[in-house]
């Protein structure tokens, strides 16, 4: 080999290794350069504003890793479906995409100025205690997908109420800015919470209705729509409260709560209104129990038996149950009903096997206790306040979703506020009628008081004091009672004072605009206490004093047909009416 030749094949193996090196370097080159250009805030590869796909490429997938994900379905089913990506994340034009471009978020003020303008002036604008207190146009138009933006077209009314419930029933994140958390409730036990969100009724208003969307304000501003300068205006608008003044727009019925955190009066009345309604319940029931032990364990057993006294006792307790689980809004109260009904239906069964028929037999003499009058007067009053129960109870007991099934027979909250104002109607009139009749008899026998048979008197309080001592077995026998023994008088009068209160106020709730613009701003909320409590203790009433002293006493279990017959046998005479029974048969001897 020639030098020449040495020469070169010495030089072949370097330039082979310098050749590596450089195709290394330069493949090392266009690695590095495009990830430096991007660390550095250069990008490479720019993004046409239209080309959605190129960014789809990325953020469609779900799985590509540290990449948020754009719902491109979600996005053709919204009010945005014609914008492009870069119509809302105009920062963001090439790929990779830099510290800078992403570092700019969406702003939803490029469009909706106005919108943004009014949400900056209001409450929801403030400054966050803890992230996220406050809300963004995300957290209420798109809380679940930023792109899955739900037109404003398609939310209901009852949409845009739990919307705002979400975060009001909040009460750590309420009290960290002193909202009252009671906002949620007291509109939720409010007539239109219970329309819209219980009873379907679509049109009652919701949050927004009154407070506004965007630009919220504090009521004590002064610009406020619910201000008090401002109330009427809101409450009077096209299709709410047309002809609405300030009083009526501030009597707190949307807001009762809040109402009567405030007023004095309301809280003296809903606490004279609680004590006397469960006081008077607790002293029913206590009644009752009395007597079913009497019944069930005393020296004489029952005309029914031992056996359907002590059934009536349990189905008792269990309605107890019913009302007092009610009462505290708590579960359950369904399934005590049904324990109850279920207890007094094997009683009947019980009774009928044992009896073979209800109806008394032989030839044992009758008396007249009603006349057909007052039979008419008792089967009106039973039908309408029947339909005044169960139209009014579903509202008073609003969180049982199985009452609310009931309007369905009605075809809902409409129809079963007109059968409750005719049964109220009808209700009036019976009362009336019975008044006008009670004073024609008074009249004709020359205004003497021996007439008015219901009226208490002092045997009546003798006749309490012995029957305490019986229950409690300090006697072993009842005292004689005369035409009508306490009990009833209790009965009678409990439901003829009350029907004063029930119509004064039920007359104020069916025009509550009239009476609202002209009563002070208390009076509807003053009205509603009184209706509702009113009207719950006279349900109660009838359901554990009159029904169990009338019908299901295992005395006269399953039923008294005097309503019926306007007549009592003489074995019932001397169980119920003793002392009349004898000065009757005195006379007669």
């Amino acid at each position: 080999m020639n030098t020449t030749e040495s020469a070169a094949a010495d030089l072949s193996p370097r330039l082979q290794r310098l050749s590596r090196n450089f195709l290394g370097a330069i493949l090392l080159t266009s690695l590095v350069l495009p990830l430096a250009r991007a660390q550095s805030g250069v990008a490479e590869n720019i993004i046409a504003p239209e080309d959605t796909a190129a960014c789809q490429a990325c953020h469609g997938d779900k799985t590509t890793p540290d990449t948020p994900f754009a719902d491109a379905k979600a996005l053709a089913a919204s009010p945005h479906k014609d914008l492009k990506c870069q119509d809302c994340h105009y920062s963001i034009n090439a790929y990779p995409h830099t510290k800078e471009m992403t570092a700019a978020k969406a702003d939803c003020a490029l469009c909706h100025d106005a919108e943004s303008q009014a949400f900056a002036k209001g409450v929801h604008a403030g400054t966050d205690k803890f992230e996220g207190d406050h809300p963004s146009c995300l957290a209420c138009h798109a809380p679940k997908d930023p792109h899955a933006v739900m037109a404003t077209s398609e939310w209901t009314r009852k949409d845009k109420a739990l919307l705002c419930s979400e975060c009001h029933a909040n009460a750590d994140r309420m009290n960290r800015y002193g909202v009252d958390v009671d906002a949620v409730g007291s509109y939720n036990r409010s007539f239109h919470g219970k329309a819209l969100l219980r009873f379907g009724m679509t049109d009652a208003a919701a949050c927004t209705d009154c407070h506004g969307s965007h630009g919220v304000l504090d009521s004590t501003n002064p610009t406020a729509p619910t201000h008090r300068n401002n109330a009427a205006k809101t409450c009077g608008q096209t299709g709410c409260h047309e002809g609405a003044k300030v009083n009526f727009a501030m009597s707190g019925a949307n807001h009762l709560d809040l109402k009567i955190d405030k007023s004095a009066v309301l809280r003296y009345e809903l606490l004279f209104f609680k004590v006397f309604v469960f006081g008077t319940l607790a002293f029913l029931m206590t009644g009752v129990a009395l007597d079913l032990r009497r019944k069930v364990f005393g020296p004489h057993p029952p005309r029914s038996g031992r056996l359907v006294a002590a059934l009536t006792g349990i189905s008792f307790l269990f309605i107890a149950a019913t009302i007092l689980l009610a009462t505290l809004h708590k579960p359950g109260p369904l399934y005590c009903f049904i324990t109850a009904a279920v207890l007094l239906i094997i009683a009947f069964a019980v009774y009928f096997a044992k009896r073979g028929s209800p109806a008394e037999t032989g030839e044992e003499r009758h008396f007249e206790r009603l006349t057909l009058q007052y039979r008419l007067q008792h089967g009106i009053m039973a039908v309408a306040f029947t339909v005044l129960a169960v139209t009014g109870l579903p509202q008073r007991f609003y969180e049982a979703a199985w009452l609310a099934k009931v309007y369905i027979v009605f075809g809902g909250l409409g129809g079963a506020r007109i059968a409750h104002r005719a049964a109220a109607v009808a209700l009036i009139l019976v009362w009336l009628w019975h008044l006008a009749y009670i004073i024609g008899r008074w009249k004709r026998s020359g205004w003497s008081m021996k007439v008015l048979t219901m009226l208490p008197n002092l045997t009546d309080l003798r006749h309490f004091a012995e029957t305490s001592k019986y229950y409690l077995g300090l006697t072993k026998t009842e005292p004689k009672y005369g035409r009508f023994s306490f009990r009833e008088k209790m009965d009678y009068l409990a439901e003829y004072w009350g029907m004063p209160v029930m119509v004064l106020s039920g007359i104020v709730l069916w025009a509550p605009i009239f009476w609202g613009n002209r009563l002070p701003e208390v009076a509807l909320s003053f009205a509603y206490i009184a209706h509702s409590y009113e009207a719950t203790l006279a349900f109660l009433s009838i359901v554990t004093w009159h029904m169990y002293g009338a019908h299901l006493n295992p005395d006269s279990f399953p039923m008294n047909p005097v309503w019926l017959t306007g007549k009592l046998s003489r074995e019932q005479m001397a169980r119920e009416h003793a002392a009349e029974l004898e000065e009757m048969e005195r006379k007669v001897a």
